[in-house]
């Protein structure tokens, strides 16, 4: 690479080479229709591709997403490159309708992606993976155009144009959009195209005809690209002052200057302004989209006063926020975000080229011309998307509609990251920072978009048998449940993540995306917590499994923080059929119908347990595995029930849940009244007890007001519910008490 580094045209080309590949890559590895509204501009091209023409102005494309009323000429080429593939076959994916949800937990896949996505690609798939790698040129030529950029700045400094074109090649945003359906990326590219031309016009007196010709060629591409492009034509005003200046300069006064004015018009209108005229002739709007906006616009500039009644507040920390994280990393739909270390990098990588820039502005420790017109550049690109902000008082800047700065944002970063270091090591600069970033961007996909999209593992019909917790439970004539496990040991606090291990099998092939609903309680069965979703994180939809496989699906859900705890949570399922509105029957083993939801074993909240080394001063043992530690008895009221208050001791874990008994006892110990439960009313048995576990509780017996106390005792102990055997019980001196009943006097 050094040697790369010796002759600029190997590296440029080294670089590009890379960057290609890289966006190559990233097309194959993001899942198709897992970019924003990506098959809604691929509907647009396959329109185009199939019909050979525009949609009617206002006519909608039958697919959610619609992108048919954009500027043309993404499509045009994407068309052209896919023209001759039969895409009869395709229409709008199958969605995910638990991906909108916000939250998260529904997954992030907005398409339910089926086999006919795989390679080899035929069909619909190979035209998207086509317009894909459309998009991939495009941006592997807006790195090129970074180079030509950073080059006429610096009047051909080497190591500052190929970071630039470093810097964008391989900025994980722009690589991402880079490799998918959007006419995003178009708009990048013909930016920086605007840029490299008004440079070159700009570089002396007269400017070459052909340098003209290229400008309004530029901008008029850049109309027809998108409609946030149009701030892009503010450059056409500046670039005629400037010309004016200069003509006025050198008091050239000849019809020159009108020639020079006349034909950037007149390119400018030829190129891009054919498509506003049939909108306007169509609908009496120039453009398809943002009508409202585009009038409020107008009207502003008539009477700027009419912004104040127009704009609304936003919060702008909240839109800086959001605007940076989707202008440097940020997947899918939006909702697949990167660690914080990749976002501290370019916070870095800004901090230091910003400072770095700006003690280069007071120093100019090197020569850099036309930096105001990058500045000006990086401006109209970002007034349509500011302006639609404040319009709908949204704190949602979208990096991916800025992410056209990019090419002169990396001129001024490259210039201040090369501030910092000597003269004779900036030619290094753009071999070190390049490959950072390359490794990067070559990590992000495999640490977060594989991982985003992976379905669950699928394991043979030989380890049914090795399965946890085996249920078995049938839900209609599809699939069957066969069992769960719990993650961290069934162990949890409120307001953690509950993690439920299932495996389920289908038994048919499905033509349905089944929902499965998990509904989370206390013990008493209050607090619900619902939470629907497709299997596998939504990427594995039921219409996808085949018959005999076990699917290994695990589920996150959330846990309320407001769950009483120590104590149990509940956990019910149930498979529901959103399209008829119900949800499937579900039958044990022997064909027996359990309902349409079903229970698993409760899991453990164990927020505020008191857990200590067993005492030695226990008043009494239980089987071994429970210590009676302290009892009080009182009287609610004068005539009211009693109220027993018990301290016990898990001695070992216990995994059993015994019933706790309370006799009251004549004087002949015939039992006059009785009350067995569960401890703590059933809301913590003591099956998820651990080894040291300190529980309180409170029992409470009726005793009517007509029988005295005197004479009188409670029987108290525990028993196993299947055998109704009491466990053996000893008092504090080892002696075993008769019955096993422990009996307290009530005088």
């Amino acid at each position: 690479m050094a040697g790369a580094l010796r002759k600029p045209g190997a590296a440029l080309i080294a670089l590009l080479a890379a960057r290609f590949l890289f966006g190559v890559l990233y097309s194959v590895i993001v899942p198709l229709w897992e970019a924003p509204d990506e098959w809604g501009h691929y509907a647009f091209v396959r329109y185009i591709a199939t019909e050979k023409r525009l949609p009617p102005p206002g006519q909608k494309l039958d697919v959610e997403f619609d992108e048919s009323q954009q500027p043309p000429l993404y499509y045009f080429l994407g068309g052209l490159a896919t023209t001759w593939v039969d895409t009869r076959d395709w229409k709008q994916p199958p969605t995910n309708p638990y991906s909108r949800t916000g939250t998260g937990i529904g997954g992030v896949n907005m398409a339910v992606h089926t086999p006919e996505e795989a390679f080899p690609w035929r069909g619909g798939a190979l035209a998207a993976h086509l317009a894909r790698l459309l998009s991939v040129l495009i941006s592997t030529l807006t790195v090129w155009l970074t180079y030509r950029i950073a080059s006429l700045v610096s009047d051909g400094c080497e190591w500052l144009s190929l970071t630039a074109a470093a810097l964008v090649a391989f900025w994980p945003q722009f690589l991402f959009t880079g490799s998918v359906v959007t006419n995003d990326i178009l708009v990048v590219c013909c930016a920086a195209w605007v840029v490299w031309a008004l440079l070159k016009v700009m570089r002396g007196w007269p400017p070459q005809f052909r340098h003209l010709m290229e400008l309004g060629l530029a901008i008029g591409a850049s109309m027809l690209s998108k409609y946030s492009a149009l701030g892009l034509t503010f450059l056409f005003p500046l670039a005629i002052v400037a010309l004016g200046i200069k003509a006025f300069a050198r008091r050239d006064f000849s019809p020159r200057f009108w020639g020079f004015t006349s034909m950037i018009i007149a390119l400018t209108l030829g190129v891009g302004g054919w498509w506003y005229l049939r909108n306007f002739a169509a609908s009496g709007s120039p453009v398809l989209r943002y009508q409202l906006m585009v009038k409020s616009l107008l009207s502003a500039l008539q009477d700027p006063g009419y912004l104040g009644t127009r704009l609304k507040p936003v919060n702008l920390a909240d839109a800086l926020d959001y605007a940076f994280v989707t202008f440097t990393a940020s997947f899918g739909w939006g909702n697949v975000s990167a660690d914080r270390w990749v976002y501290a990098l370019f916070v870095l990588i800004l901090l230091a080229g910003g400072v770095g820039f700006l003690a280069w502005a007071v120093r100019r420790s090197s020569r850099a011309r036309h930096l105001g017109w990058l500045a000006a550049a990086m401006g109209c690109v970002l007034a349509p998307s500011v302006y639609l902000m404040f319009y709908k008082g949204s704190s949602y800047l979208r990096g991916r509609t800025i992410l056209a700065i990019l090419p002169p944002l990396a001129v001024f970063l490259a210039l201040g990251l090369g501030h910092w270091l000597p003269q004779e090591r900036r030619r290094w600069l753009p071999l070190a920072l390049g490959a950072v970033l390359a490794v990067v961007t070559l990590a992000i996909p495999f640490l977060y978009i594989l991982p985003a999209y992976a379905t669950p593992p699928v394991l043979p019909p030989d380890k049914l048998a090795e399965l946890p917790n085996p249920a078995y439970v049938r839900f209609g004539e599809e699939l069957e449940f066969l069992g769960y496990e719990y993650g961290n040991n069934g162990r949890y606090v409120p307001g953690d993540t509950l993690e439920i291990h299932t495996y389920w099998r289908a038994l048919r092939p499905m033509e349905k995306n089944y929902t499965i609903r998990w509904t989370i309680t206390d013990a008493a069965g209050k607090r619900p917590s619902v939470t629907e979703l497709y299997p596998g994180w939504g990427n594995y939809a039921t219409s996808l499994w085949r018959p005999g496989w076990i699917v290994c699906d695990t589920y996150r859900i959330p846990l309320s923080e407001k769950f009483p705890s120590p104590g149990i949570g509940k956990v019910s399922l149930a498979v529901v059929d959103k399209g008829a509105g119900a949800s499937l029957a579900a039958v044990d083993p022997e064909g027996q119908f359990l309902g349409f939801q079903v229970s698993i074993n409760p899991f453990k909240l164990t927020a505020g347990a008191d857990v200590r080394a067993p005492s030695a001063d226990a008043e009494y043992v239980l089987g071994e595995e429970i210590l009676l530690l302290e009892h009080q008895l009182t009287r609610q009221g004068t005539w009211g029930p009693l109220r027993l208050e018990l301290v016990w001791q898990a001695v070992t874990p216990i995994r059993r849940d015994y019933v706790f008994f309370v006799h009251g006892l004549d004087e002949s110990q015939g039992t006059v009244e009785q009350v067995d439960i569960q401890p703590k009313g059933g809301a913590y048995p003591t099956g998820f007890w651990d080894a040291g576990e300190i529980v309180r509780d409170t029992v409470s017996i009726p005793w009517p007001k007509s029988r005295p106390l005197k004479g009188y005792s409670l029987g108290i102990g525990m028993y196993e519910s299947d055998t109704m055997q009491r466990l053996l019980t000893y008092d504090t001196y080892g002696r075993r008490v008769l019955d096993d009943m422990i009996v307290l006097p009530l005088e």
